[in-house]
């Protein structure tokens, strides 16, 4: 089925978080509550997902805290055929690094995103996966708000 992605070897890791009210988006929480919040997280993942199930670009891997079998998850998997892995203990910067090195190891070119990212395309993915099938050692994108998206 490999054969299916324009990039076969590379990997999609998208970070997620179980979606629980309290502990997503919570900053959004203060004018959509704590459960308001939770719901649109989800449906920013289910917008990834969507997006890059339909993009047949590479195969995806969905990184989940605080495991993988939250019901959430489960049913990402069956609508989108992602593979689920548990992110590592730590801050953000180590599950990142965790999750990049367990596909470089297995010699996957891999572009990481965060589940939640409603700015990132089609387009920016092709972009980022096709400088990596060219030689690049790492992409970068931008975010509006100063930090970084891929």
């Amino acid at each position: 089925m490999s054969d299916a992605y324009e990039f076969p070897q590379a990997r999609l890791l998208i970070l997620v978080k179980a979606p629980v009210p309290g502990r997503v988006k919570t900053r959004l929480a203060g004018r959509l509550g704590a459960r308001g919040a939770a719901v649109l997280y989800q449906k920013l993942v289910r917008r990834t997902l969507r997006l890059a199930h339909a993009a047949r670009l590479c195969p995806i891997e969905l990184w989940c805290a605080p495991d993988a079998w939250h019901g959430f998850f489960v049913a990402c998997r069956r609508e989108h055929g992602a593979r689920l892995r548990r992110q590592c203990a730590g801050d953000l910067g180590q599950r990142m690094n965790h999750a990049l090195n367990r596909a470089l190891a297995a010699g996957h070119p891999a572009v990481l995103i965060g589940g939640d990212c409603a700015s990132l395309g089609e387009a920016e993915l092709r972009a980022a996966l096709g400088l990596l099938a060219a030689g690049h050692e790492a992409v970068l994108g931008p975010a509006a708000d100063g930090g970084y998206v891929l």
